[in-house]
This record gives C-alpha cells, structure tokens and sequence, in this order.
C-alpha cells in the first residue's frame, strides 16, 4: 500500500486552519536522513515558568498542558524509539503544531522491540522509510479523540488507513484495541491516555500495522517475506 503525502498535507494543514502558527510542512517532503538526536521545538534561552507557558514551550519540568504530542514522544524516555522513527521519517514538525488537534496512538520501546529486529532494521533504512511512514501515518489522527470517542467496533479514518476500536469485557473493567486491517491475532491494547496541549496520546503495547484484511506484518517486508522462504525450506 502506497501512503499519500498529498493527502497528508491537505489533512494537517486542515486541522490548523488559517493559522499563523500552521504545520511546517516542509519537513514532510524532506528526504534528508535521521536526525541526529532528538529534537524539541525551538527553544528560547531560558524555560517558561507556569502562566507565560504556552503550547510548545520550553518548561523546566515535564508539564503536558503545555507539551505538543511530538514533544512528549520525544521527552518521555517510553517512546525514544517512535521519536526517533517520527524524526527518519520526517514527521516531526508535522505533529508539533500548537493550534492543532490531533490524536496519536503512541507505541512504547517494548511495543516497538516485539518486531523482528531485521524488521527494525529495514523500517530505520532508506529502503524501508517509506513503510515506516506508512506505518507511523497509522497511528495519527485528527481531530483529537479521547477514550470515550473510542465506541466498540467503531471504524476510525487515520492518515494512514482504516482502524478499528475493539473492546473486550472483563470483570475488571473494559479493555480496549486499536487495529489495522493487517494484525492477525496481536491485538494492539491501548494501555491509557495523556492530553497534550496540541491533541492526545493513547499508549499502545504493540505497533498498528497496514495492509490488507488477513496480512501480516511479515508478509508487508522483504525480511519477512525471506525469513517465511526460509521456514518453507525446512
């Protein structure tokens, strides 16, 4: 499945509307390579300090009222690796506007460390850039949602394709799953929530994956097209 960039633009810019402080969208027809580091926004010489905090600051402390979705991937130790996957790709700017509402389901380092590592490998590659950002559009929605917009069985439109809310009744209380149309049985579980200033975070203990009903992730690379050759030899 081939991602849109134009689609992409046209869905962020219109979540910001006509506002000064729109996307720097630039950034996503970028084909430079990593960034070295993690990045925040532009910082001033000296952090804000409680009421002049406004969205996308400079704090002191870890404050989410005043943190953009991309700025708390990329200042909670949790999500390293999906910072580091929105700066390859080029999404960083894209989801650090302040006037915008956006809802993004954030894989933790375990979620990311349950794929192969020759997958991990290939999606932080030049040749696999391009299904990363497929992948990481999976996860980005707008407008912002919280876990009571998530109906069971309720089909939500991400920047990337389809997913679909399933909840599971427990005696504990109900539990809930993001998916792709390419999960097979794993079942992404969303873990919580976190209200930044620019949209909201739901904490996933898996990665979404695209594709088509009843793919999975092995059969969308190359690695797991050849480790699927190399079990079929033996």
């Amino acid at each position: 499945m081939k991602f849109c960039l134009s689609a992409l633009i046209v869905a962020l810019s219109a979540s910001v509307g006509s506002s000064s402080n729109a996307f720097d969208i630039s950034a996503l027809s970028s084909n430079d390579s990593a960034v070295e580091g993690r990045q925040l926004a532009p910082e001033p010489e000296l952090p804000c300090e409680g009421e002049n905090c406004k969205c996308g600051d400079k704090n002191g402390e870890f404050v989410p009222s005043t943190f953009t979705v991309a700025q708390a991937a990329c200042g909670l130790p949790d999500f390293s690796i999906l910072c580091d996957a929105l700066n390859f790709a080029g999404l960083f700017d894209a989801l650090n506007g302040p006037d915008s509402e956006l809802t993004v389901w954030a894989p933790t380092n375990a979620a990311f460390l349950l794929l192969p590592e020759s997958t991990r490998e290939l999606l932080f590659s030049e040749e696999g850039k391009e299904l990363l950002t497929e992948i990481l559009l999976l996860h980005v929605a707008t407008p912002a949602l919280t876990l009571k917009d998530l109906e069971c069985g309720e089909i939500v439109d991400t920047l990337g394709q389809d997913t679909k809310t399933e909840c599971l009744f427990t005696a504990g209380g109900t539990r809930g799953f993001q998916l792709g149309l390419a999960n097979g049985d794993v079942k992404p579980e969303i873990l919580g929530e976190t209200v930044m200033c620019n949209g909201n975070l739901f904490i996933l203990d898996k990665v979404m994956i695209p594709g088509g009903p009843g793919d999975t992730f092995s059969s969308s690379s190359k690695s797991g097209k050849a480790d699927k050759k190399k079990k079929g030899k033996k």
